[in-house]
């Protein structure tokens, strides 16, 4: 499939995209086909020489903050999207100039070991940044069946819908509800009633339809990111606060740092990858221990794809939801999944937990 039939999430204040390698190296022909998707769009992609790879690492830490830091400071580029995650964010997080992302609000668009990225900007006031696709990971897919494009669509609704809450300062949000879909492929370990994003406006087509591209309505009081009492209940309640989506094993290797942000009266959303079970119950244990369990406003868990032992996830879920003071769901369709929704960081949002589901909005 041509690239350009895909529509642009981008609203019309992005016209320069910034590509960088934080953390592993991507292959080469995939970043090509995501930076070969974003010119489809006329978007201009500044995408400066990376350094030498060093070991598993898309080159030496300093390297990789230079062209970071390059970007940052780039007063003509809007938005940054990582190529890929991998491991390598935290190593570069005293090296960034975060004083300039800051003072520009240029966002950072990425998932995975880009939660370190969006932790140390979280707590610098850095804002308009999302846990959403790369150019490398899932711009870089081959769109080889009907189901890649039905998935990639759904990417790009959910892309826009967060661009437009939180990416850029000014631009208006949609409107449009978040609702369930049914992709054919599921990860072995999705919780029960799991919600994969599908935007939909008032004709009932999906935003990601061949003859429209993402549109920006007027801004509604609340756009749902899951749809209704879609989300499994763990604890009962509503809360409203920051929304603030991470990898559970990255975020938790940042408490006790300078990066550490403060997720007081936060609504977290955690997921990861190749964990297993008890190493998630690590890494929850940790988040309780430092205090940020008891202080968050609510807490909702995604995907945790491919877990060893997944059996136990949802005791080991349910455990810790009687840490948390406010609502707990469980079964939101982000994380190392396809599609993913993209979840703005630090927006606004919305949790509400009933005895029959549970329901995330972004306000």
């Amino acid at each position: 499939m041509a690239p350009g039939a895909l529509p642009n999430p981008f609203p019309p204040s992005v016209r320069r995209v910034g590509v960088f390698s934080p953390a592993g190296i991507p292959e080469p022909e995939r970043l090509a086909r995501g930076i070969a998707l974003l010119e489809s769009w006329g978007l201009t992609v500044v995408a400066p020489p990376a350094p030498a790879p060093c070991r598993f690492l898309a080159g030496d830490d300093r390297g990789r903050a230079e062209v970071l830091n390059g970007l940052l400071r780039d007063e003509r580029v809007d938005v940054l999207m990582a190529a890929r995650g991998g491991y390598g964010c935290g190593r570069i997080l005293g090296l960034v100039d975060w004083e300039a992302a800051r003072r520009r609000k240029v966002g950072i668009i990425g998932y995975s070991d880009v939660t370190a990225l969006h932790a140390a900007a979280y707590a610098a006031g850095s804002s308009g940044c999302i846990a959403g696709p790369m150019v490398s990971s899932t711009f870089g897919r081959d769109l080889a069946s009907s189901e890649e494009e039905a998935g990639m669509r759904a990417a790009l609704a959910s892309l826009a819908v967060a661009l437009a809450h939180g990416g850029r300062p000014g631009t208006q949000a949609p409107e449009e509800r978040l609702s369930e879909a049914s992709p054919s492929s599921r990860p072995r370990t999705r919780p029960r009633g799991a919600g994969i994003a599908d935007s939909r406006d008032g004709t009932g087509r999906g935003l990601g339809s061949r003859d429209a591209a993402p549109e920006a309505p007027e801004r509604s009081r609340s756009c749902r990111v899951s749809g209704a009492s879609c989300l499994e209940p763990l604890r009962q309640g509503t809360v409203t606060g920051p929304l603030f989506p991470a990898n559970l094993a990255v975020l938790a290797s940042l408490a006790g740092t300078a990066h550490w942000p403060d997720l007081r009266g936060a609504v977290l959303v955690l997921e990861d990858i190749h964990e297993a079970a008890y190493r998630v119950d690590r890494c929850l244990n940790q988040l309780d221990a430092v205090g940020c369990l008891g202080t968050v406003g609510g807490l909702v868990f995604g995907q945790f794809t491919d877990a060893e032992d997944a059996q136990w996830l949802p005791e080991v879920f349910a455990d810790f939801a009687g840490r948390v003071r406010g609502p707990v769901a469980a079964g939101l369709g982000f994380g190392h999944v396809f599609p993913s929704l993209s979840l703005p960081v630090g927006c606004m949002a919305r949790l509400d937990v009933g005895a029959e589901g549970g329901v995330l909005s972004v306000c």
